[in-house]
């Protein structure tokens, strides 16, 4: 059978009541003797000796929009650190953001639904209520009005249904809050404060003050309440809900009566915090702490970290001392959840124990970089890592135009829009016929969405030009064109029944180009290849020779098509650009224009042959 155990603790500053009356003298050492009374070992069942415990504690005391705190983390690190004495793997959240501790109490959910056994969430800062909800707040949480609680901070049902989705045979979870009223300005709330718990089946819910009541501080580094809970939990043998009618003994002994824990069980089953086991031996010859020994109000003595003394008040003088240990547990929560955990490359489940020594961890998975960590192994660990990601979204939206016929173009990648670039800088260049193409670089690091617009050419109507007689002029010498035919005049001849010639630099042109899209390599080597009407050696035009053969005067194509049957589109040349080896120069027969682009593109082709 599963139980459901929820612990409330509230601190100071959450409204003053007047001290209870109390009918007639109460014995309190005479009943605390009586509630840490040693059960027999056939009381408990074996399944409690064996049982995964995870712990997740988390203290929040430097918020940037409420009052800060005193001991809100002290007090979670002395819970964590006695809860690993137990046996508990504890995970820790200090200072925790509403994101950072909502993915650590989801993440501590999934681990518990692996794990089964018993799991225990201790939570140390301020808390609100609203409508009947009670909320755990975050350091970043921004709250000016009550409908932004919800909001803004991480409500107490949410982090019980992640509990109960766990389906782990016991939970416990300690609510440490209300230490002062940081929400005094709201009508409502101005007296601080939690609601009543639920009283649902299968659960054990304590406060540290009944509703209404001061929650003291305390003169040490731990709130009342949390002080007597630490040493409390160190009596072995001493059932769940005993151990906090002992701490309610403890509290109201020590405030007079004006501060008297509240407790509503609704439980089935048991819980021990300290379990009689045979790894622990028992010994008079060792040294004992007696009664008289002062020990710490956080419930330590650090001089003797080992050695755990039970007074003769409690439960009878004795000490317990712990074997030397050999194998240690480790601990490793992912972001992303799903990552892989190889330890020494071999798979890794979170929680095994391992033998004293040095590890090497891997964790990684599709997508993200994987990451590596040397760990020398001395006590139990719990290590926490965050994998980045390689690669990123890119989308780029031209508002003004219709997706279909836009070109980008890619510094050393054949981009197609939405796709996943790798993390890094990248330039870019947008086209469409008939538009200015923009160019511009980006720094991708996250997923992108790039928005731009593309100003439309504006077309001039052609002229009419009465064209005089053509002039045969003759080169200066080879390579150099005479100033007067250059943008100037032009004269064709048919030269065969696909060729055509240049009357002016007796060039032979092929009539038609290619009928495909192509490479600058491809484009090459089309030419090269090419055989027409008995014809073999054909190239690929220079810039200056392509840009000739596209006249401006002209528009849709910017060629001659008395002649010429090519597209008003982009045609490679062999020239480069002089600032890189990978951009070719290409003309535009569409308007007559010229750019760069790189080889790795595609364009058309139109072939020359030197007479």
């Amino acid at each position: 059978m599963r139980y459901l155990i929820l612990v409330f603790l509230l601190f100071a500053g959450c409204g003053e009541v007047p001290k209870p009356e109390v009918s007639g003298e109460r014995n309190l050492e005479k009943e605390k003797k009586r509630i840490l009374t040693k059960p027999t070992s056939d009381e408990i069942p074996e399944e409690f000796q064996t049982e995964k415990r995870l712990a997740l504690v988390i203290g929040n005391d430097e918020y940037e929009n409420f009052t800060n705190l005193d001991n809100a983390q002290n007090d979670a690190r002395d819970i964590g650190k006695t809860l690993e004495k137990l046996d508990f793997e504890v995970f820790r959240v200090f200072n925790g953001n509403q994101k950072e501790m909502g993915n650590k109490i989801v993440s501590f959910g999934n681990l518990l639904k692996q794990n089964g056994g018993v799991g225990l969430i201790f939570y140390a800062g301020h808390g609100l209520e609203t409508a009947g909800q009670n909320y755990l707040v975050p350091v970043d949480a921004n709250i000016t009005s009550e409908i932004q609680i919800s909001m803004n901070a991480i409500s107490l049902e949410s982090v019980l249904k992640v509990l109960e989705g766990a389906e782990n045979r016991l939970n416990i979870v300690i609510l440490d809050a209300c230490r002062n009223d940081p929400t005094s300005s709201f009508r409502s709330l101005q007296n601080g404060g939690l609601v009543a718990p639920p009283t649902a089946s299968g659960t054990y819910i304590a406060y540290s003050a009944d509703v209404g009541q001061v929650a003291e501080d305390g003169s040490w580094k731990n709130g009342t309440f949390t002080k007597h809970l630490l040493a409390t939990l160190k009596f072995e043998g001493v059932k769940l809900n005993d151990v906090f009618k002992n701490v309610r003994l403890e509290v109201e002994e020590e405030t007079d009566g004006k501060q008297s824990p509240a407790s509503y069980d609704k439980t089935t089953g048991d819980f021990y915090f300290r379990l009689p086991s045979s790894t622990q031996t028992v010994t008079s010859s060792e040294t004992v702490i007696s009664s008289e020994t002062k020990i710490s109000p956080d419930g330590r003595n650090d001089n003797t970290p080992e050695v755990i003394s039970i007074g003769e008040n409690k439960i009878g003088t004795s000490s317990v001392v712990f074997e030397e240990r050999s194998k240690f547990s480790l601990g490793i929560s992912t972001s992303p959840a799903d990552a892989i955990v190889k330890v020494n490359g071999k798979s890794f489940k979170s929680g095994s124990l391992l033998e004293r020594g040095k590890y090497q961890i891997s964790i990684s998975k599709r997508g993200y970089e994987t990451y590596k960590y040397n760990l020398e192994l001395q006590k139990d660990e719990v290590l926490d890592f965050t994998l980045q990601k390689t690669h990123f979204k890119l989308k780029i939206d031209v508002t003004n135009v219709y997706p279909e016929g836009v070109v980008f173009d890619f510094e050393n990648v054949n981009f197609t829009n939405g796709m996943k670039l790798k993390r890094g800088k990248y330039k870019f260049k947008v086209s469409k016929r008939g538009f200015h193409s923009k160019e511009g670089k980006i720094d991708l690091q996250n997923d992108m969405t790039l928005k731009m617009t593309l100003e439309k050419i504006s077309v001039p109507k052609p002229k009419v030009v009465e064209t005089p007689k053509p002039k045969v002029v003759t080169l200066s010498r080879k390579g150099e064109w005479d100033k007067r035919i250059y943008r100037g005049e032009r004269s064709y001849s048919k030269f065969s029944t696909n060729l055509v010639k240049d009357n002016f630099t007796n060039l032979v042109w092929q009539k038609s180009g290619s009928s495909n899209f192509m490479n600058w390599e491809s484009a090459k080597k089309y030419c090269e290849n090419l055989s027409l009407d008995g014809y073999s050696d054909f190239r690929l035009p220079t810039v200056k020779e392509l840009y000739y053969l596209a006249d401006r005067s002209k528009y849709d194509p910017a060629v001659d098509s008395n002649y010429f049957n090519l597209k008003s589109n982009w045609y490679w040349s062999i020239t480069k650009y002089h600032n890189s080896s990978s951009y070719p120069w290409i003309v535009y027969f569409l308007y007559g224009d010229d750019n760069w682009n790189n080889q790795t593109n595609d364009n058309f082709a139109v072939c020359v042959l030197d007479l």
